[in-house]
């Protein structure tokens, strides 16, 4: 209703000025014409006469009879002049008031550069929270626009880096009070603009506090630049240390929507329902909590942020080893089938993110069928049976045969391949997914459904197919037509969704993720303090680790969702505050293992073998940490080598046999931070 209200305002606007215009030239040609035969005299005349009008001065006296469209051209034109310059004056006093509230807010954003993306995430911002927004541009924005986002509290700038003295430069960034910042975005047009603004900005700034940045690139090649500067950088600025560096496009923050769905986690959850009947079967020990059952450990290991105070008053779970194992619980769970419909450009950055979240067994891997017509496209392909590096598979033409055996995806997941053939015959594809479909109904039918063609027709009609046999399965459908499809597709109790649409994904849930962060770097800080204890140095700050680890620890957070959710399957009933107390009493026990450490390297090993055996729950979880770190090591492309060398991407701890990592390859591995890991579990949100 607002956007229709400044559209027939500036229409009347318009009108008036039109009318004002027009009365103003009638009227004075009436009067000069009168007085002035020379015509070219006249036009100057009343032309000129017309413009004085516009200025506050009348070109008639007061004295002389005019007519009434004169009267109304006198009063209309300053009238219309004042509320231009209002206007200006206005803009300018607002303009001034954004800048001086945003450089002085905690929550202040920055943006350098404009682009569909960049105008969605501010918009999208400013909804979730009450960020302070900063837009700086290279060239001038359209007036409507920027008054727009003047009046939404957005302070906007304009700066050419390359046409700017240093001068320039240096009295915007102090207005920006960049230093201060708390997020930068880089949302340009290109990832060669995007990386130019970075690299301007990075090499200018001081850092007074944390500060993360954004920035958008579909090439990892130049994500890879990008992280070179500014380890560059960071030797000639200590401050640089305080910058976080996060890249982002839109394949892989359109997994991150797809896999935090909640439809996505619920079915993969269903896979852990029958640790339930282990639970029911050792239903916990609840014992009174005394300050006195759990002495203080004297090592520094007590300072790890893993759980929040527990109440002297709150009751202590224990779990009994005689109860439950290792063995009766990976026997429990049963990974799913997951169909994936249709190879595209967001098939691998999906199977690399289900390689980690998907990873809930031990010794069974999460199965994916990938159905589609690719085969045809990659006649280069000879062998089917060959194997392929992960890193230069081309998904838009990949031989789906070619898929199973993958180097590094092959020993995270169970991969399938259902090739339906070419797509210039239609009903022979709907005839082989139907007889594929009938074939697994009964023994492998699948929990989850991803229908991610890009023509969004093509999904639909393998959904109609699809629904005749698993009308029930959750399914997640891709829709980049930008048409609601609310009204066409079926109503199964909640059990479809769709996605496709840029506003989705362009937000600071999906893009910050700041809880998750705070868990990764949680991890971080206790493997850091592990680390220490171990002897092996203080280890590395969050904001200085390499791509690879901060990957690694993100990826850890994001499992932690499955974690929790077997410990809430087997301690059936338990809060979540009484799963603190647990994880907080068994985190004291390994507390004063660590100081043995400092004494012993043997006789902590042997000891913190004795504290999974007693503890079994804590031994599983432990170990699936372990395969989970493998498994997103193998979706990052890594193999094992003797040497850790994330250029060469080996790593001497890709090792699946956990008596191998809790044995002889103890000192290298180091299993206790895989269960560090489950003690940050259940974190309170602060």
């Amino acid at each position: 209703m607002t956007e229709n209200k400044n559209y027939y305002k500036k229409k009347l606007i318009l009108f008036l000025f039109i009318i004002t215009t027009i009365f103003g030239l009638l009227s004075l040609f009436g009067y000069y014409s009168a007085k002035i035969q020379d015509p070219l005299q006249l036009l100057s005349a009343v032309l000129y006469g017309t413009i004085k009008l516009f200025l506050f001065v009348s070109p008639i006296s007061p004295e002389e009879k005019t007519p009434f469209i004169y009267e109304f051209a006198k009063w209309a034109a300053p009238i219309l002049t004042s509320a231009f310059i209002f206007t200006q004056i206005s803009n300018v006093l607002l303009h001034v008031k954004n800048v001086l509230v945003n450089r002085l807010s905690a929550k202040h954003v920055l943006f350098f550069g404009n682009s569909e993306m960049g105008e969605l995430l501010i918009g999208n911002l400013q909804k979730e929270k009450n960020y302070k927004i900063s837009l700086v541009t290279k060239d001038f924005l359209d007036e409507r626009l920027k008054n727009k986002y003047e009046k939404k509290g957005i302070a906007c700038y304009q700066l050419d880096f390359e046409k700017s003295d240093k001068n320039e430069i240096k009295e915007l960034f102090s207005t920006l009070n960049i230093s201060k910042a708390k997020y930068i975005f880089f949302c340009g047009e290109s990832d060669l603009e995007n990386f130019s603004l970075y690299a301007n900005v990075i090499q200018r700034i001081k850092p007074k506090k944390s500060i993360s940045t954004y920035v958008h690139c579909e090439s990892g090649t130049v994500a890879g630049y990008m992280e070179e500067l500014l380890k560059e950088e960071r030797k000639k600025e200590e401050s640089l240390k305080k910058l976080d560096s996060l890249h982002f496009n839109q394949k892989d923050l359109t997994v991150r929507l797809i896999m935090e769905d909640e439809l996505v986690k619920k079915s993969i959850f269903r896979s852990l329902t029958g640790l339930s009947d282990i639970g029911s079967d050792t239903s916990p020990a609840i014992s009174s909590y005394k300050a006195s059952d759990i002495s203080p450990a004297t090592s520094s290991a007590t300072s790890y942020t893993v759980s929040s105070t527990i109440p002297s008053s709150m009751p202590s779970v224990t779990l009994e080893a005689k109860d439950i194992s290792v063995e009766n619980m990976d026997e429990a769970i049963r990974p799913p089938h997951i169909l994936l419909f249709g190879i595209n450009d967001l098939s691998l950055p999906l199977i690399k993110q289900l390689a980690n979240d998907a990873t809930l067994s031990l010794r069974k891997n999460t199965r994916l069928t990938l159905i589609g017509d690719v085969a045809s496209r990659n006649p280069d392909i000879q062998n089917p049976n060959q194997e392929v590096d992960i890193q230069k598979v081309d998904m838009q033409k990949v031989d789906m045969q070619s898929m199973a055996p993958m180097t590094s995806l092959k020993r995270a997941l169970e991969i399938d391949c259902f090739d339906l053939g070419s797509s210039t015959e239609e009903w022979k594809q709907q005839e082989k997914l139907r007889q594929y479909l009938k074939s697994i109904r009964e023994e492998s039918a699948p929990l989850l459904i991803f229908l991610m063609h890009q023509d969004v027709i093509q999904n639909l009609k393998a959904l109609n197919l699809i629904n005749r046999y698993f009308e029930n399965v959750p399914k997640i459908i891709r829709n980049v037509s930008n048409v609601d499809l609310t009204k066409l597709l079926p109503q199964n109790q909640g059990k479809i969704r769709s996605f496709g649409d840029l506003s989705e994904i362009m937000t600071g849930e999906v893009i910050i993720r700041e809880e998750l962060d705070k868990r990764a770097k949680a991890f971080n800080k206790s493997y850091n303090q592990a680390s220490s204890i171990a002897g092996m140095g203080e280890g590395t700050s969050w904001n200085e680790l390499s791509y690879v680890k901060k990957n690694s620890s993100r990826q850890s957070a994001s499992h932690a969702a499955i974690k929790e959710e077997i410990l809430k399957t087997v301690l059936k009933g338990k809060s979540s505050q009484e799963m603190r107390t647990y994880l907080k009493e068994k985190f004291e026990e390994f507390a004063r293992l660590q100081d043995l450490q400092k004494k012993s390297k043997e006789a902590f090993q042997k000891e913190f073998r004795a504290f999974l055996k007693e503890n079994p729950v804590l031994d599983f979880l432990s170990r699936l940490e372990h395969k989970r770190w493998c498994n997103s090591y193998y979706a990052m492309g890594f193999r094992f080598g003797e040497k850790k060398d994330e250029s060469r991407k080996t790593h001497p701890c890709l090792i699946e046999d956990w008596a191998m990592v809790i044995g002889e390859k103890f000192d290298i591995c180091h299993p206790e931070y895989d269960l560090l890991s489950v003690f940050t579990l259940f974190q309170e949100e602060r």
